[in-house]
């Protein structure tokens, strides 16, 4: 079972989610079409999507997975 969670305050909104560690590398996320480890499928577009519009915007966003937990966290500036 997946769970998803949404976490909106004046700093920050944190997207996360459960599932399987993947193996892209953290610094390429955000690039379109990223291909990672044994994967076959790619991160597509949508990342890289969200990383311009925070630049254009000024916010910065991050991904982090820990205890089987993926977050995409957006900073306000």
């Amino acid at each position: 079972m997946v769970s998803i969670s949404i976490e909106i305050n004046q700093k920050n909104v944190t997207i996360s989610n459960t599932g399987n560690h993947i193996e892209v590398n953290p610094d390429t996320l955000f690039l379109k079409y990223v291909h990672g480890g044994h994967i076959a499928k790619s991160t597509g577009i949508g990342l890289s999507i969200v990383k311009e519009i925070c630049n254009h915007y000024g916010y910065s966003v991050n991904y982090n997975y820990e205890n089987k937990i993926h977050s995409l966290i957006v900073h306000f500036k």
